[in-house]
């Protein structure tokens, strides 16, 4: 997958292709994969917005692997799903959607309301 803004460039890391369908607008949100940034870089690679969520919020079931029928309480903390959308506003309105009734083998999500909704007071680790 190259780059949606310059071809000679990469969109990121595994999640480059889900990025770059959504720069492009060849989808309204993906769904990325990411543990070590591998949503969130591809994002940022292609001017989007990727969110790496708390572990366990949204299921992952059928898109990572091991498949269910394989995994363990030892690799199931390694298994992290987020949102990749064109703007902050559509990762506000698609995480309750990922994160609402699952599978009943799998513990439904309350999302809880944010400490806070200003950018004052937060704070950015690089």
């Amino acid at each position: 997958t190259n780059n949606p803004w310059n071809a000679a460039f990469s969109p990121g890391g595994s999640s480059g292709g889900a990025a770059t369908a959504v720069a492009t607008g060849m989808s309204a949100f993906e769904l990325g994969s990411d543990l070590g940034g591998s949503a969130r870089w591809p994002a940022h690679a292609c001017g989007v917005y990727g969110l790496k969520t708390s572990w366990g919020l949204i299921s992952t079931w059928g898109h990572l692997p091991p498949p269910p029928e394989r995994r363990t309480p030892r690799n199931a903390d390694l298994l992290v799903a987020g949102p990749i959308t064109r703007a902050p506003e559509d990762l506000a309105l698609i995480l309750p959607v990922l994160a609402g009734p699952r599978d009943s083998r799998v513990a439904g999500a309350t999302l809880t309301a944010p400490r806070l909704e200003e950018p004052r007071g937060l704070r950015v680790a690089l």
